[in-house]
């Protein structure tokens, strides 16, 4: 029986903000199976991620970047739940996602505040390099040298890296959220489903 359907009562009845805390909790328990399972994948955003960020800072063209961007940004959730061995609920959740569509949406509304936030938090380092970064634009606008050194790029380099890291790993717990809210959807599916067929026999 599937870890995320043992309790059928309680899946029933678990709210979203439950299943986020439930997520969370799963991958606290988890952490270093889920870095070592995704450390791969975490690495390649990374390097992905930072391409993209200097090659926008040094004027390359704009397609380069963008592709590296989006290559950074391919989804973890399917390997994070390999490692979870809920493939099947994954699957079977994605089915019953237009039946339970208002629970779905209120589930992405709150997981995605919540990531916002906590990437807002990280990437405050990286915001600052790039705040220093336009104001040595403004001042070569108007007609100063540039103060940027090779030290600069080292830096915003490595801190481009390891904020990049930090977001993917931590947002991974959205990953085992959702498990979550499948298996609930999936409870009510069969709930429904024992219902109907109850009142038919009867």
């Amino acid at each position: 029986v599937s870890a995320f359907l043992l309790n059928r009562s309680s899946d029933l009845e678990r709210s979203v903000k439950s299943c986020i805390a439930l997520g969370y909790q799963h991958w606290q328990q988890h952490l270093s199976d889920t870095f070592r399972g995704t450390f791969m994948y975490l690495l390649f955003s990374a390097v992905m991620f930072t391409s993209a960020l200097i090659s926008a800072l040094m004027r390359a063209p704009k397609w380069l970047s963008i592709i590296l961007l989006a290559v950074s940004l391919f989804d973890i959730s399917r390997k994070v739940r390999r490692l979870s061995g809920e493939k099947e609920t994954g699957k079977l959740g994605k089915k019953q996602i237009m039946s339970n569509l208002g629970y779905y949406l209120s589930f992405v509304c709150l997981s995605s505040v919540l990531r916002l936030c906590v990437i807002c938090v990280i990437s405050a380092p990286l915001l600052l390099l790039l705040y220093m970064y336009w104001l040595n634009y403004e001042t070569m606008k108007a007609g100063d040298p540039s103060s940027l050194t090779t030290t600069y790029w080292v830096l915003i380099g490595l801190t481009a890296f390891d904020t990049s890291v930090a977001v993917r790993f931590i947002g991974t717990w959205t990953a085992y959220a959702e498990l979550y809210v499948y298996g609930t959807m999936i409870a009510r599916q069969q709930a429904r489903k024992q219902a109907k067929a109850a009142s038919l026999a009867s």
